[in-house]
């Protein structure tokens, strides 16, 4: 591909960094020191629950499990942390290289006070939300795949289209999935629940609704020590693949011309 440059409208909704690590059972008693350390930047604090289950003695054991939020003051930076991830989420997207830097400064001070042994996953999400007015068609804005099937046409009014492509990258696992049609959302539903997510609109409209998202999983035969310089590279990989389908399923048209 060619120039990656700067849209000035573009359709992101959010960006999300997902860093996997072995479980740390005693998580809890780091949170009082990681959220000082993130207090300037991040000044609100929020304690979630959720659900998680157990194997105990051949039976599965539904607990409630703790997940802590820090919040940017206008709620659009996000860091979550449990027992065994970390997450960056952010509505306010600059460029790669800014969001690659929040990410490591939410990681730097974690760190130096966990010092968590594996690095097991690491996670680059994005979620762009693509409204179609009144007379304007799908194809203007992205690759015709994601229309209604032709043949399903025929059978009566279109609701909704849903998609899931898999691919294998040199780097991992790239998900890109859709949804298309008649809707409120602006997010798949399944990322509900983090802290700062857009709610879905008042409004129906017809929209598209695009995915990208690119895992790469530590080995376990070659068990990855948790550092930087290992998390830098492998986001920077997972990055230029996930922006590389971006601008190949988007339109030249609606790069060019409705977002520039």
């Amino acid at each position: 591909m060619g120039e990656y440059r700067k849209l000035a409208r573009q359709p992101l909704v959010f960006a999300l960094a997902e860093f996997r690590f072995s479980q740390i059972l005693q998580i809890d008693e780091y949170i009082p020191q990681y959220q000082e350390s993130l207090r300037k930047p991040y000044p609100l604090f929020e304690v979630m629950q959720e659900h998680a289950f157990q194997v105990k003695e051949k039976a599965l054991d539904l607990k409630l499990k703790a997940r802590w939020a820090f919040l940017s003051a206008d709620r659009r930076n996000v860091v979550t942390l449990d027992q065994d991830r970390l997450i960056f989420f952010t509505t306010d997207y600059p460029r790669f290289e800014g969001f690659a830097r929040s990410c490591l400064g939410a990681l730097r001070p974690f760190v130096e006070l966990v010092n968590p042994e594996l690095l097991l996953r690491i996670g680059l999400r994005y979620g762009d939300l693509i409204k179609i007015a009144d007379g304007e068609a799908l194809e203007e804005y992205v690759d015709p795949y994601f229309d209604y099937p032709k043949l399903a046409k025929p059978l009566g009014t279109p609701e909704y289209q849903r998609d899931e492509v898999g691919i294998r990258t040199d780097v991992g696992r790239l998900l890109i999935r859709s949804i298309y049609g008649n809707t409120n959302l602006v997010s798949l539903p399944d990322i509900q629940g983090i802290p700062g997510l857009p709610q879905p609109e008042k409004e129906v409209s017809s929209r598209v609704i695009l995915d990208f998202d690119h895992v790469w999983s530590a080995d376990e035969k070659k068990p990855q020590q948790f550092g930087l310089e290992l998390i830098e590279d492998i986001l920077n990989r997972l990055h230029k693949t996930a922006r590389e389908a971006f601008w190949r399923i988007t339109t030249d048209e609606a790069k060019d011309e409705k977002w520039n």
